[in-house]
């Protein structure tokens, strides 16, 4: 599947679970809605400042693209209620340098709200690896972009200071890939 051929789903998860409790229960809520041939990749937040816990990255082929959570209202099927589905949306992928973290690097995913983002700033900041750029596939999505930057773990802070310069309405988080899965 060649990545401009390709809509690029991201569904967020509020929870309290333990690690291992979400897991499970991903892995068996995803199994009902995801078809073969989707890679689904779940990153797990490390740095507790953006309030998803957990983010799945679903890459679908643009013909077969299906929105298959829908916010909020399949949280009943994780156990209590202890989980909440947040739909991000479909995304257009307009730069992709790499698909998995490897080694030691993490992501700092910056959902993005602004229609205004300047992703030429982002491309000219220091310290990162690779940067992925997605940009919103349906009016609908709840962020305009979303970016995902490869960075050394001991590169966090750094990054951190100049993304926390852009001020642009963002959500920031640092995640690891738990998994990744050939569904």
């Amino acid at each position: 599947m060649k990545i401009k051929d390709t809509i690029v789903q991201f569904v967020c998860y509020e929870t309290t679970m333990n690690t291992e409790e979400f897991i499970v229960q991903w892995e068996r809520f995803t199994k009902r809605f995801l078809n073969k041939g989707i890679e689904v990749t779940l990153q797990e937040q490390i740095q507790l400042k953006n309030k998803f816990r957990f983010v799945s990255r679903n890459v679908w082929p643009q013909d077969s693209f299906q929105f298959v959570f829908m916010e909020g209202r399949l949280s009943h099927n994780f156990p209590e209620g202890h989980v909440k589905v947040v739909e991000a949306g479909g995304y257009t992928p307009l730069q992709v340098q790499c698909n998995h973290a490897k080694g030691d690097m993490v992501k700092i995913m910056v959902f993005s709200k602004n229609h205004q983002t300047d992703i030429e700033a982002y491309k000219k900041m220091t310290g990162y690896r690779y940067l992925n750029i997605y940009e919103a596939y349906y009016e609908s999505c709840r962020y305009v972009y979303i970016l995902e930057f490869f960075v050394k773990e001991s590169e966090v802070n750094a990054i951190r200071e100049q993304l926390d310069q852009q001020n642009n309405l963002a959500e920031i988080g640092v995640y690891k890939e738990y998994a990744m899965l050939a569904v």
